[in-house]
């Protein structure tokens, strides 16, 4: 596809996001004209004990259904389920909150029976599972060390057992920062893309009190009102909201000219 660089020409934008969402995103981003910058601020680490993990997975047979929240979920237990020579018994429901998730386990011979057919979060998954009896149903959701307790809450109050299984964790990242904040300060930046809670959290951290104003200058575009909500509990009021995945932030982006 050829590039279709006028339309975002000279729009500079920040995508903290990590890999391989974060670069899917930056491609697209690039592909409209827009200058991106893509620097990870958080990094996926095993959880500090498979423990739990482990005996979830020892014991899959007794969960009628799983639930995948993410692509760092996704390759954990894959890895894990690799390591202790397991496979998903074929009666089991997989369900992935998006299509990224998804083509991982695809990619490892895993069929996925539900996933969101547009809003790739907890929500548009519980939307999507609205047409299957939950009432007694045994469910593992593979989650982050910070994972919502929303989808977990719901689906308990549908009447189903609920196991939250802890797959992996997010750790800020190690790498130096110097480069973007003297990008920041030099240029500047006109959209910075925030997309988690965490990785606001990692990015005023990066930034630390001494620059903390360049975020809370600079418009923020979050692909949820919870996560927009949470940018200006933290002093970041300049917030757009969009929905979630590639397409609907790029279309966002189209919105926004340079000041």
């Amino acid at each position: 596809m050829m590039p279709d660089s006028g339309q975002l020409s000279g729009l500079r934008v920040l995508v903290p996001r990590p890999s391989p969402q974060g670069d899917k995103l930056v491609e697209e981003i690039r592909r409209i004209g827009a200058e991106a910058l893509h620097f990870p601020v958080v990094k996926t680490v095993p959880p500090e004990s498979h423990e739990g993990l482990d005996q979830a997975l020892l014991d899959i047979e007794r969960f009628g259904m799983v639930i995948m929240v993410s692509v760092a979920a996704a390759r954990s237990v894959l890895t894990r389920m690799r390591s202790l020579g397991l496979n998903l018994p074929l009666s089991t429901l997989v369900c992935s909150v998006g299509p990224v998730t998804s083509q991982v386990l695809r990619d490892c011979g895993i069929r996925v029976d539900i996933e969101p057919e547009n809003e790739f979060t907890s929500e548009g998954l519980l939307e999507s599972l609205r047409h299957i009896e939950l009432s007694g149903k045994h469910i593992a959701i593979f989650r982050g060390q910070e994972g919502r307790e929303k989808l977990t809450r719901d689906l308990e109050k549908a009447g189903a057992t609920v196991l939250p299984v802890m797959s992996y964790r997010r750790q800020i990242t190690d790498r130096p920062f110097d480069e973007v904040i003297q990008a920041w300060k030099s240029r500047g930046f006109d959209v910075v893309i925030i997309t988690s809670h965490n990785i606001l959290d990692a990015l005023l951290e990066l930034l630390g009190s001494k620059h903390s104003h360049l975020i809370e200058t600079t418009r923020v575009l979050a692909i949820s009102p919870r996560i927009a909500n949470y940018c200006r509990q933290n002093k970041v009021h300049n917030v757009s909201v969009c929905a979630p995945g590639t397409a609907s932030v790029c279309e966002s982006l189209k919105q926004f000219t340079r000041t």
